[in-house]
């Protein structure tokens, strides 16, 4: 926000979301981000997408020591929740098939292979009424395998890659 006796800007203040309302934590939004970035450096080889994916350190540390992400991270690494996050994974995921694939792989392994749940006929993660998480671990696994061919720029891959 700003300051308007001052005109500088100031942290926004923001109520009604819990003792974690930390507004720009590592939660749902940045793991989105990272996922369209890859799609994109798969897309168009831009070097500044490579650039952006270099997952921070304390994220890193997180798959690598708990093999997945929690639901949300503070600025210095600490887990605000202990709770498994599937778009936080899909996030995490779509940066390490960049940086690191052995360490996607294992993540993928663990959180989208190992965290999928069967009932009634159907796959799903986490709750099965969560239609952000269910969506969000099939993105992750399209772009796992490579799945979202560019039909903007090459119109004729979507009928190749079948």
């Amino acid at each position: 926000g700003l300051e308007r006796a001052t005109g500088q800007l100031v942290p926004l203040q923001v109520s009604g979301l819990g003792e974690n309302s930390c507004t720009t934590c590592y939660s749902d939004d940045a793991p989105r981000s990272y996922w369209r970035v890859a799609l994109d450096l798969r897309w168009s080889d831009d070097q500044r997408a490579r650039s952006y994916l270099q997952l921070p350190s304390q994220l890193r540390q997180s798959v690598q020591q708990q093999g997945a992400l929690r639901g949300i991270y503070a600025h210095d690494g600490t887990a605000l929740s202990n709770e498994l996050n599937v778009v936080g994974n899909a996030g995490a995921l779509a940066a390490l098939l960049t940086t690191d694939p052995a360490l996607a792989n294992s993540l993928y392994a663990r959180a989208f292979i190992g965290g999928a749940s069967t009932g009634n006929g159907a796959v799903y993660w986490g709750d099965p009424n969560d239609l952000r998480a269910q969506a969000w671990a099939w993105y992750a696994s399209a772009l796992y395998d490579n799945l979202l061919p560019d039909i903007w720029h090459r119109p004729d891959a979507a009928s190749k890659e079948k």
